[in-house]
This record gives structure tokens, C-alpha cells and sequence, in this order.
């Protein structure tokens, strides 16, 4: 926050560079911060067309960061109920996944209440989403639909994007595009990935 409004305060009364090497040495002290990363990319994205490569970069930065993050709490979820490693279904704490094993009214928001590492994991992995979100607008507002849609389809190769990220996809499609058909199609293989969403 401390970094956030020095910059704040240096972009309305010092010089831009001034501001934006700010904001670069705030991401450097605070990796994981959204402010400074998200304050960082709109910052860059309004220069121009010559930046975009390095907004790019940021998100790509950012989702490494906050995915190794997640991987180390999964896997001391899975160290933690003795579980191996290899069991991917069963470290992800959502209500998508316990759904699959669960007995009728099992409650997954409920069990995360109970485990304070899996309630925290589910918050972060809902959070690392909310970056992909943030990346695919990026891109198709920047770079056209399918600049969003190649974005889009990277999120959908990685095994700890959340549905909302899915779920945005299908919607931005729909408003921006008007075609059902695509948003049809991306919920129906997302319901695929998420049978308990």
C-alpha cells in the first residue's frame, strides 16, 4: 500500500518515470502485491501499442509467481493429510473436485471452513484467477479477440486456473462478440473440467 501511494502521489506531483520506476521497485520488494502488478500493467498499457509486449511480460511474471505460491500450499496441503503428491484430484480444495467423490449434500465450502489451509488455498486460487481474468481482457482489449482468445488458451492448459476463469471467457465472448455458439461451447467443456460447478 506504502508503494501504491508513493506512486500515487509522485505520479500527480513528480514526472511519469519517476512514478512508473516506483511502481517497478515496489514489484521487485512485493512480488505477489495486485495492486502494484495490475497498477503497473494499466500504467504501461496506456502508452501505447509499443508497451503491450511488456504488459505481457508483467502478467506473465505475475501468474509464474502466484502459481509456484500455489504449488508449495498444495503441496504442503497434500504433506499435511498425508496424501501423495501425485493425486492431483485430491489436494485441489474446491467444491468442482469434491463433488466427484463427495456423498449427496456434501458441503466443499463448508469442509475448507473446517481446514484453514485448503479454505486458503481455495482463496488464493480463486485470486490467481482473477489475474488470468485481468490478462484476457488485457489482450483482447489491446490486441483484438484473439489475442484474448490465445490468452485464454493458455489459462485453459494449467491444472489451478479456477472455473470463474472459464466462466469469464464464455461471457466476455458472449457480450463482445455475440456469438452464443462460442460461449456455448466454452461452458460446456468447462462443465466438463467442473462437473460440480
Amino acid at each position: 500500500e506504502i508503494w501504491y501511494m508513493a506512486y500515487n502521489w509522485t505520479l500527480n506531483s513528480g514526472t511519469r518515470p519517476q512514478a512508473l520506476q516506483i511502481l517497478k521497485d515496489g514489484i521487485a520488494a512485493n512480488p505477489l502485491s495486485f495492486v502494484l502488478n495490475f497498477a503497473y500493467a494499466e500504467a504501461l498499457e496506456s502508452e501505447g501499442a509499443e508497451k503491450f509486449e511488456a504488459v505481457h511480460d508483467i502478467y506473465k511474471t505475475f501468474l509464474a509467481g502466484l502459481r509456484t505460491d500455489l504449488e508449495q500450499r498444495q503441496e504442503a496441503i497434500a504433506n499435511a493429510s498425508g496424501e501423495t503428491s501425485g493425486s492431483q484430484e485430491s489436494t485441489l480444495p474446491d467444491a468442482s473436485q469434491a463433488s466427484l467423490h463427495a456423498p449427496n449434500g456434501y458441503n466443499a465450502h463448508a469442509a475448507d471452513e473446517k481446514n484453514p489451509a485448503r479454505k486458503d488455498f481455495a482463496e488464493r486460487r480463486r485470486e490467481y484467477g482473477v489475474v488470468w481474468i485481468m490478462y484476457m481482457r488485457f489482450a483482447r482489449r489491446a490486441e483484438g479477440t484473439k489475442a484474448g482468445r490465445d490468452v485464454f488458451g493458455k489459462a485453459r492448459q494449467d491444472k489451478l486456473v479456477p472455473w470463474q476463469v472459464w466462466e469469464a471467457a464464455a461471457m466476455t465472448e458472449y457480450h463482445s462478440t455475440r456469438d452464443s455458439g462460442v460461449a456455448t461451447r466454452i461452458y460446456q467443456k468447462g462443465l466438463e473440467n467442473y462437473p460440480g460447478e
